[in-house]
């Protein structure tokens, strides 16, 4: 079990979520999740195997693993930017608005991209600094000693996720708070605690809706261009009514915590998985990173392939391969045993990686619980492109924080 209340209260909410879901979808004969309505029947020890899978990776990833590496020790710091630095934060607000602008806009992903329509200057900037991941980290980073403009830089982040449908935005900032009450030292009321989950819980299907209204607008070119009619979420209430249809939504919420269906899936289409691979010539996680794909694209070395992992697996789910399904490093092994191995490395290299600068930069293990969160949340579920930019980030981050320290440093010696 993790140290610390923020981390055993998520990682249960997780566990707890794939083993309820192993027997809903069993007991119902169907898978849910990405593969619901599908009809994908489901057979008991396929189940138990997909399961026991499951609870392996997140057991070995985020409590095994996670133990071994947080204990590494770093002996040096950097010098921690004071609450009297202003112009600190006022560097972070610039961010904040630049994403909800951005991703109002253009509709920027999970790292804050802006696509090439909306200018190079801006693509090109958005892809080295990789801006989501960096406010992210700011808000861990300054949770212990706020100012007035963190709160600012804090809404405008939940804004900006709200625009690109990214509502795990919301997740990340629930987990901030349990972790700002789990390092103050200071009691606080368990039960008050599961009052505000749960309001959260019956409060994010309303959010969901919203996503969906995002992401028309965004593929349609304006919100003036969305046809409610058209919208899936919408012309379901329209057909169920309202309460039938929260909750579907609700339903569907809470399966966004399980992977074992996605576990099934792949030990029963295994074959057909990797058919389509080879197929698809299937890229590497790093192809998906901006440095890499802009450096072979530049020099010509090879074609880039055309779909990831996570990409191949919802193609043979859906037909449709320009979304992606998670996988788990032990559904990869499956696929291909000497690459899953090979990420499985790479991703405990990271992890080692991301810890040692979270210690670096932070003494007050703020940023460490941040990179526990990204463990449970990216590195369990086998989205590897993600720790990529993540380490992106940390880098840039750990730079803004050494201009700023050694300022501080200066002036002090004057």
């Amino acid at each position: 079990m993790p140290e610390g209340f923020n981390r055993k209260f998520l990682f249960i909410l997780f566990v707890f979520s794939n083993i309820a879901y192993a027997f809903v979808f069993y007991f119902t004969g169907e898978l849910g999740g990405d593969f619901k309505g599908r009809g994908y029947s489901v057979e008991l020890i396929s189940m138990l195997i997909s399961l026991a899978m499951v609870l392996f990776t997140f057991w070995f990833l985020a409590v095994f693993s996670w133990n071994l590496v947080s204990r590494i020790k770093v002996n040096r710091a950097l010098p921690e930017v004071g609450l009297e630095n202003w112009f600190f934060d006022f560097v972070f607000l610039l961010l904040a608005i630049y994403l909800v602008i951005y991703r109002g806009l253009f509709g920027g992903g999970v790292g804050g991209h802006v696509p090439e329509n909306g200018g190079v200057i801006f693509h090109y900037v958005a892809a080295l600094i990789t801006p989501s991941w960096l406010v992210a980290i700011y808000l861990f980073y300054r949770a212990q000693a706020p100012s007035v403009l963190y709160y600012v830089v804090l809404l405008l982040y939940v804004v900006s996720g709200l625009l690109s449908g990214l509502t795990g935005s919301l997740v990340l900032i629930f987990y901030l708070y349990l972790t700002k009450l789990t390092l103050s030292g200071s009691s606080f009321s368990k039960v008050k605690i599961m009052v505000f989950f749960l309001i959260g819980v019956f409060v994010y299907p309303l959010f969901r809706i919203f996503k969906v209204v995002v992401i028309e607008a965004n593929r349609k070119g304006g919100l003036s261009e969305v046809d409610v009619a058209d919208l899936g979420s919408f012309s379901v209430f329209l057909e169920k009514g309202w309460v039938s249809a929260y909750f579907d939504t609700l339903e569907a919420s809470f399966q966004r915590l399980q992977m074992v269906a996605n576990q099934y899936f792949i030990i029963d289409n295994l074959a057909i998985i990797r058919d389509l691979f080879f197929i698809y010539d299937g890229k590497l996680f790093f192809e998906n990173v901006w440095i890499y794909s802009v450096f072979v694209k530049r020099l010509g070395i090879y074609e880039i392939g055309e779909y990831s992992f996570q990409n191949i697996l919802a193609l043979a789910a859906t037909g449709n391969g320009t979304w992606s399904s998670q996988s788990g490093f032990l559904g990869h092994i499956l696929l291909n045993p000497f690459s899953g191995f090979f990420y499985l490395l790479i991703s405990i290299i990271f992890m080692v990686l991301l810890s040692l600068l979270a210690k670096l930069y932070d003494k007050s293990k703020y940023l460490l619980n941040y990179v526990w969160f990204l463990v449970l949340s990216y590195f369990v579920h086998g989205w590897y492109f993600a720790t990529v930019e993540v380490l992106q980030a940390f880098i840039v981050f750990g730079g803004i924080v050494s201009c700023f320290g050694l300022k501080a440093t200066l002036n002090r010696r004057r």
